[in-house]
């Protein structure tokens, strides 16, 4: 099951973080690996139980719900197996943020 930290008192107050692509998607991923897990518990479906209806071994449906290789086709497969719906993730303005140019991979 994630695991939510808070990172505050892990790492104390005056930590700063900075928000970069791959933080901000591995943050997602976890969101939405929460959601997965939870939704599992209502439905009383076991990891194991998810991962034959996705056809895949519970190693590598580990690994997408830890953050690895979770991609929007992953997404997609997750949210059918369970009779879920998805929305595609919401650009939210923050006015801390700063518009600068990075490099795609």
């Amino acid at each position: 099951m994630a695991r939510k930290y808070d990172v505050t008192q892990m790492l104390g107050d005056d930590f700063e973080f900075e928000l970069t692509p791959d933080a901000l998607a591995y943050e997602l991923s976890m969101d939405f690996a929460n959601q997965v897990v939870k939704q599992c518990d209502k439905m009383d479906l076991s990891l194991t139980d998810l991962s034959n209806l996705l056809g895949l071994s519970v190693s590598t449906l580990s690994e997408k719900l830890n953050g690895q290789n979770l991609t929007l086709k992953s997404i997609a497969a997750l949210a059918l197996a369970l009779g879920c719906d998805v929305r595609a993730p919401e650009l939210i303005p923050n006015s801390d943020a700063k518009c600068s140019p990075t490099e795609t991979t």
